[in-house]
């Protein structure tokens, strides 16, 4: 896994599609073909303010009716007012043209577009005056799969991130599939993943800049009561010897079997209590119990990224639940207890619990609920999912304003 680093990925695309998308290339071979028709035989002296890339890229888009084009073009409106001639004939020269490159692998003097750029079409075709382009979907999945062999996880983490993390320069962050580090995934965590792994890639190939970011919940209940059940039995940590852990069952199967043995002995309140002191402790990052819940999570989420990597999904930043707590906590607790709407409950059975209020809208969104607040810190002082979600996502939108220390996940 050694070879796979996290945290920052640079980009390295094929010399088909250096710093261009597909609208990008659509804007080249139009530039080309007008340069050729028109300008190049003094046809349209006047056009060469018409031929920039920004002003090009208003004459193009996808298409809402792919059944007739992929992406269309109305730019032979604009020629006819510089050459003064029939929008409809314009078009009709424009695609022969580019038809004409495609059959004979000619080169274009002005953008130097290959045959092999060429092809990413299938054919162009006219409506009247617009211009319909048809993708070649099959070569330009060949394509894409020569960027994913490019190895586009080789690490330069002060190219993308630098030492301290800044928000500022990324377009979208996509955070998946937050899958908890004890068990392995399964076919749902799978789905996930590949869907917000689609979504940034789609996103990057329309040239955004994107984080890829899975949050690793480490303080869960889940994994205190898993890391209660190793303790208990005095497993290796590790796994193998001593452990339960078959020959050559991942580290993830393991933790994951070990779980289901620990849920059934918590209706015992003596064995809950123990595992609800492991939460308490694993949020002090300063007790032997934290370290132990670190190294048992990581192990796993090595685990779990042999699975990921199998699928080609990978993240540029992974974002411990750990940090929260230790970094955010202290103020994102001061900033939820200063807000109107977030106060401690003094009766029933959320007593001693700072809580917040389920609106009568809320309910309605979602149902029935058996309480009329939502426990954001327990009375014991450990924060809720709900807690924690809300401090980590006051830091990601810049409310909650922290500085945190970026390092190398191995």
């Amino acid at each position: 896994m050694s070879s796979n680093n996290i945290y920052t990925s640079k980009f390295h695309s094929s010399k088909y599609f250096q710093d261009d998308d597909i609208l990008s290339i659509v804007v080249k071979l139009l530039k080309s073909s007008i340069y050729d028709l028109y300008v190049s035989q003094d046809k349209g002296n006047s056009l060469n303010s018409l031929l920039t890339t920004s002003n090009l890229f208003n004459y193009i888009s996808f298409s809402k009716q792919p059944e007739r084009a992929d992406i269309s073009s109305n730019v032979a409106f604009i020629l006819a007012k510089h050459l003064h001639s029939n929008p409809k004939n314009i078009a009709a020269q424009i695609a022969e043209h580019i038809n004409h490159m495609k059959e004979t692998e000619s080169k274009s003097a002005r953008s130097n577009l290959t045959y092999s750029i060429v092809k990413m079409f299938s054919k162009i075709t006219t409506a009247g005056p617009y211009i319909n382009i048809f993708l070649n979907f099959n070569y330009v999945i060949n394509k894409l799969n020569e960027l994913n062999k490019l190895n586009k996880r080789n690490i330069n983490i002060n190219d993308i991130l630098g030492k301290n993390y800044s928000r500022k320069g990324f377009d979208f962050i996509f955070e998946f599939p937050s899958v908890n580090p004890n068990k392995p995934w399964h076919l749902g965590h799978l789905r996930n993943a590949l869907i917000g792994d689609t979504l940034a890639n789609l996103m990057e190939a329309r040239g955004y800049s994107v984080l890829r970011m899975d949050y690793i919940d480490n303080l869960g209940l889940q994994i205190a009561q898993t890391l209660w059940w190793i303790l208990k039995n005095k497993y290796n940590l590790k796994g193998s010897d001593n452990s339960k852990q078959k020959s050559n069952q991942k580290y993830d199967n393991w933790l994951g079997s070990l779980y289901v043995e620990a849920a059934r002995q918590l209706e015992d309140p003596n064995n809950l209590k123990q595992a609800n002191d492991i939460l308490k402790q694993l949020e002090n990052p300063n007790t032997k119990i934290a370290e132990q819940g670190r190294t048992m999570t990581e192990l796993c989420v090595h685990a779990q990224y042999e699975t990921a990597y199998k699928f080609g999904i990978y993240h540029h930043l992974l974002f411990f639940e750990s940090e929260v707590v230790s970094e955010l906590l202290n103020s994102g607790i001061k900033m939820l207890k200063s807000n109107k709407h977030i106060y401690l409950s003094k009766h029933g059975k959320n007593k001693g619990c700072v809580v917040t209020k389920i609106s009568d809208k809320l309910k309605d969104k979602f149902g029935s609920t058996k309480s009329d607040e939502k426990v954001l810190i327990r009375s014991n002082g450990t924060l809720t999912y709900t807690g924690k979600d809300i401090i980590f996502h006051l830091w990601k939108s810049g409310l909650l304003k922290k500085d945190i220390y970026i390092t190398k996940f191995d």
